[in-house]
């Protein structure tokens, strides 16, 4: 699993909603991540795939620029939202696979030697 790289940071939220929306606009899916507030409201943002952070970064310099790896964001995001669920309910199956039969076994075990 690869980390996600460091593009900006932000101290001003309205900035950072720009530049999140060109880029998204651009096909380069972000994740933004609030930093300490000891010195003020900051924010850290990051491209999802780091394919795209040299992209990214021309983006942000040049609007215009093209990148050379453009995804769908929206899919990207819709995604990513039922990810967890999946891998959550994977999970749990897995236990109650492993689970239901160690206890039937153990429950056999103290009724036949009990």
């Amino acid at each position: 699993m690869a980390i996600m790289k460091y593009i900006a940071r932000y101290y001003d939220g309205d900035t950072l909603l720009r530049a999140r929306q060109l880029l998204r606009e651009k096909g380069i899916a972000t994740h933004v991540q609030e930093a300490s507030r000891r010195l003020g409201e900051q924010w850290a943002l990051f491209v999802c795939f780091n394919a795209q952070a040299e992209d990214a970064l021309r983006v942000l310099h040049d609007p215009r620029h093209q990148p050379a790896t453009r995804i769908d964001v929206a899919a990207f995001e819709q995604r990513m939202a039922t990810a967890d669920l999946r891998l959550l309910t994977r999970a749990a199956s897995i236990v109650f696979v492993i689970a239901v039969p160690v206890l039937c076994a153990l429950i056999y075990l103290l009724w036949r030697y009990a």
